[in-house]
């Protein structure tokens, strides 16, 4: 459990941390590589891939997935796992961290771009590879 939690409020502090950053005065739009990869701040009112919704299911429906994903990871075998149990806290930072910023302020806030994917965070980050990695390594570990 204390690789869970240092998974989640160490995601959470780390994408608040880097959203503070995105709006401050130090913040500066710049491109890495051509467009392939830079920084660029925007506000993102809906979910994944700007995806409109009404604010209140938003809302709801991070609450339900941070109780689902707590509750699973609760009741799941991860607990004699600490790999499992990082990845897990890092995707229920991630989620959290999204979660706040809607609650807050409406919206989140994103700012990294890589093509070919819309302008993300670091929250997204943790939420989408911490699945991705979850996934594969569960089901590698069930293959062999």
């Amino acid at each position: 459990m204390p690789l869970f939690l240092i998974g989640a409020l160490g995601w959470l502090l780390l994408d608040l941390i880097a959203k503070r950053w995105a709006v401050s005065d130090a913040f500066i739009s710049f491109h890495w590589v051509d467009s392939w990869f830079y920084l660029t701040l925007t506000s993102n009112s809906g979910i994944a891939f700007g995806i409109a919704l009404p604010r209140i299911i938003q809302i709801i429906g991070s609450i339900a997935v941070i109780i689902v994903l707590t509750i699973g990871f609760i009741k799941s075998n991860w607990k004699q796992r600490p790999f499992n149990q990082l990845i897990a806290g890092i995707v229920l930072g991630g989620a959290m961290g999204n979660w706040i910023e809607r609650l807050v302020n409406g919206s989140v806030i994103d700012f990294i771009y890589l093509w070919p994917f819309p302008v993300f965070n670091i929250a997204d980050i943790g939420i989408t590879l911490g699945l991705i990695i979850l996934v594969v390594y569960n089901f590698n570990k069930r293959s062999s």
